[in-house]
């Protein structure tokens, strides 16, 4: 679940998790689903649970409610207001 309450689920045939850098990273058929509908599939993402971002520098396309998505690669973070304040 993340920060937001939301599920994700993502698979991929193969990963690699670093306990050191706190990342996950995914290659070959990726595919993210997220419980408002939305799915991307690519090649290759690398995901940054301690700043809860991701990348990946493959193209990516995906479908959900808001239509459907192509890209060159993908950047994703936590939107400004997700974020907590001290």
């Amino acid at each position: 679940m993340g920060q937001d309450g939301a599920w994700y689920a993502i698979t991929a045939k193969e990963g690699r998790l670093n306990r050191d850098t706190g990342t996950l990273e995914l290659w070959g058929d990726v595919n993210a689903f997220q419980d408002t509908g939305m799915e991307l599939q690519t090649d290759n993402v690398v995901i940054d649970f301690e700043s809860n971002s991701g990348y990946g520098l493959d193209p990516v396309k995906g479908q959900g409610p808001v239509g459907n998505v192509k890209a060159c690669l993908l950047y994703t973070s936590p939107s400004p207001r997700d974020r907590t304040r001290s």
